[in-house]
């Protein structure tokens, strides 16, 4: 559970994180080039640090998904299946992990829909 949530936590994160780089961005647009540059590529290795660790949480519970045995009466397609000790789905543990996914796809959507209004008026 605390993968999912922490996922859901993950999003959220890079979702602030996003709105204060494009804040400071707008702020640095009227400074020296060479201080935005380097901005730039600060917020690019956190924006990158972000993702990179929201891939291991997905790797992670599609992993752990996939340690359902095919033939289970119970828990197979979703999460926190507990095996011997618990014999149920935990519905708590993929609700968080969908809540997740489903706010990375939209912020994912947004992000594409702001690149594509910037090539627009560039």
């Amino acid at each position: 559970i605390e993968i999912a949530c922490g996922l859901d936590a993950l999003v959220q994160g890079t979702r602030v994180a996003v709105a204060i780089i494009q804040q400071q961005h707008h702020v640095s647009s009227s400074s020296s080039s060479l201080s935005s540059s380097s901005l730039d590529n600060k917020n690019e290795y956190t924006r990158l640090m972000f993702m990179r660790n929201i891939d291991n949480a997905i790797e992670f519970l599609q992993w752990s998904q996939d340690r359902i045995p095919k033939d289970s009466k119970v828990g197979y397609g979703g999460l926190g299946y507990g095996g011997f000790v618990v014999m149920e789905q935990r519905l708590d543990v993929t609700g968080h992990a969908l809540s997740a996914i489903s706010k990375l796809l939209k912020f994912l959507q947004e992000e594409e829909e702001e690149e594509e209004q910037i090539m627009i008026l560039t």
